[in-house]
């Protein structure tokens, strides 16, 4: 691992929030637990009660309501009274990036570790212990990622489908088995399943980076920060699935049509982190072009046949020909400096 940008992380301050104590006295928890809240009256309690039934039980949780037009404060305050680990934070409208910042702000500097789940979502009770076990046993473990359930409006689960992390091999592309522990940053940088809230983070490693990036709101602010934190030392998936992630009308992050934005400037903000190492550069100019020209055409072979046993002969086609075709290329366009394979994966 090497050194990243000392940045935004290190020193990000809250704009116009103010704070509000669930309890008295100083914090010094092991794990500081932030998370960001907007118009999530109905749910929010659900997650603190699942954060207070939590085994582990040296943390602080500290609730930011980022403007929020309904009751969220009011269900907030309530549901924190009389706890001394928990807190809110009230601060203007800025996105849930500004709110997971505003958090980190007011948490305490002794913590070891930093959690951001979502509002609107619960903790399995185990869920923190687990997480805490497997990284105080490797230290070289800058970030660790679980699994998720995804739950309906009343608790229960709904189906979930099958993430998939994804690795260069010489000539293509191999699925990471879950028995792997290891995210490498070429899955990271391809979108690899790994939710915002699942991701127990090492406040070590998060320092050197440039922490949640404003601009991106919900949806790719992911794919900026935890490659970060592969750069710094191993990403490290956990397979037990500890965070129940619902799914509720409005979602931000199920909103259609962001993909596609959000993927374009992902690339674009990385190809101008002119903060990176020759070595780290290299490896990120080769996940770009094993995306572009390995991962890509994969996919859409797998396209190609579903549509063809469909029956959309035409489309099928068409699909498979432009994946053969960029696959092709794959060995006449090659990243500028082109590291080993192994570099990534």
């Amino acid at each position: 691992a090497e050194g990243g940008h000392q940045g935004h992380a290190a020193h990000s301050g809250a704009r116009g929030a103010t704070g509000l104590m669930g309890g008295d006295g100083p914090f010094m928890p092991r794990v500081s637990i932030m998370t960001p809240c907007y118009n999530v009256a109905p749910y929010v309690e659900r997650m603190i009660s699942s954060v207070r039934r939590q085994t582990f039980t040296d943390w602080e949780h500290i609730l930011v309501d980022d403007g929020s037009t309904d009751d969220t404060a009011e269900v907030v305050l309530s549901a924190i009274r009389g706890e001394p680990r928990a807190r809110l934070v009230r601060q203007p409208n800025g996105g849930v990036c500004a709110a997971r910042n505003a958090g980190y702000a007011a948490a305490s500097p002794s913590s070891e570790y930093l959690y951001f789940p979502d509002p609107d979502d619960m903790l399995a009770p185990d869920l923190i212990m687990t997480m805490i076990t497997y990284m105080d046993a490797r230290p070289h473990v800058s970030m660790a990622h679980c699994g998720f359930q995804l739950v309906g409006l009343d608790d229960g689960p709904v189906p979930t489908p099958a993430g998939c992390r994804y690795a260069p091999t010489r000539y293509g592309v191999r699925r990471i088995p879950d028995h792997e522990p290891l995210t490498p940053f070429v899955s990271l940088y391809c979108w690899a399943p790994v939710p915002e809230p699942v991701a127990f983070i090492r406040r070590s490693a998060y320092v050197q980076t440039t922490g949640w990036d404003e601009t991106f709101g919900q949806h790719g602010e992911g794919v900026i920060l935890f490659p970060q934190l592969a750069l710094l030392g191993e990403v490290h998936y956990v397979p037990a699935s500890l965070y129940l992630y619902r799914i509720r009308p409005g979602q931000s992050s199920r909103v259609e049509g962001k993909q596609a934005l959000a993927e374009r400037r992902v690339v674009e903000w990385w190809r101008n982190a002119t903060w990176l190492t020759p070595k780290q550069r290299a490896v990120v100019q080769h996940a770009e072009w094993f995306r572009y020209y390995r991962l890509e055409p994969w996919k859409g072979i797998r396209v190609a046949a579903q549509d063809f046993c469909a029956g959309r002969v035409r489309r099928s086609l068409r699909f498979a020909l432009g994946a053969v075709r960029r696959y092709a290329c794959s060995f006449i366009a090659r990243p500028a400096t082109d590291p080993v394979i192994s570099a990534c994966a």
